[in-house]
């Protein structure tokens, strides 16, 4: 049961750390059609990631099991320059799965190993015919559609501008490849300029904390934020069912607290 997606990239001028450019907007094209999943025919969904991605998907993954119409599989991808386990366990999961659709969000610890290469003429070329082409191959072997997470900002603003880089090597697949599908999760938790934010306004006037105190990973807000775009983007596409409440689940209460220290302190 697969199905294209299509993005829609809404251009920007930077005015943080942040690049707006990224921002992504996923709408369906005028010859898509929409496929409804069911109990009996639920969509398979491969989510991978590092440690941030980990913070998705303690709401995302319930979110799509509960509601009864999707197959969720959860699996390690520290990185793809270095990392040669992790990407033969999403090798693995993608031959078992059959994955309709595959979330990867990936961001500081891929950067390490292009240091000295990210941003130098050429690199990107190398990028995607060493690394992200070959990737690309692999997860969408049996029709998948990738859809790529772009990294939000984070409190460090070296760290962003070599993330705003990477995450337009990304950008660039989505324009390139109509296997994949990027959207910028910059769009849910940075500031309209593309800065970071450790807390963000709802519409409601209600303010959280979407950021842990290490300026990197997800509160239990900020999680539901960029939860909520995937959960948008999929069931633009696939009609599948969201639990109900998956918002106010157990993880909740857990997620940036350890017996050590709080994380995600309400200040």
């Amino acid at each position: 049961m697969v199905l294209g997606l299509s993005v829609a990239l809404v251009t920007g001028t930077a005015g943080g750390c942040g690049d707006p450019s990224l921002r992504a907007a996923v709408a369906p094209t005028p010859t898509t059609q929409v496929v409804p999943a069911t109990p009996d025919e639920p969509i398979s969904v491969v989510v991978a990631g590092d440690s941030v991605l980990d913070n998705l998907a303690v709401g995302l993954v319930p979110a799509l099991d509960l509601g009864g119409e999707a197959v969720v599989s959860h699996t390690w991808l520290l990185g793809l320059s270095r990392d040669a386990a992790s990407k033969h366990e999403m090798r693995r999961t993608v031959a078992e799965a059959h994955p309709d659709v595959v979330v990867v969000l990936l961001g500081v610890w891929e950067l390490d190993p292009l240091e000295g290469e990210l941003g130098t003429p050429g690199w990107e070329v190398r990028y995607r015919r060493d690394v992200l082409d070959p990737f690309v191959d692999m997860v969408t072997v049996d029709g998948a559609q990738l859809l790529w997470l772009g990294m939000p900002a984070t409190s460090d603003p070296v760290v962003t501008r070599r993330l705003d880089v990477l995450n337009r090597a990304y950008a660039d697949l989505d324009h390139d490849d109509p296997r994949v599908t990027f959207l910028d999760l910059g769009e849910v938790l940075e500031s309209p300029e593309g800065e970071y934010r450790d807390h963000l306004s709802s519409p409601d006037g209600t303010r959280a904390r979407v950021r842990q105190t290490d300026g990197l990973h997800f509160c239990p807000a900020g999680t539901e934020r960029a939860a909520q775009l995937v959960l948008d983007a999929l069931t633009d596409h696939w009609s599948v069912a969201v639990a109900d409440g998956w918002e106010h689940l157990g993880w909740t209460d857990t997620q940036g607290r350890d017996s050590a220290q709080d994380l995600c302190p309400d200040d």
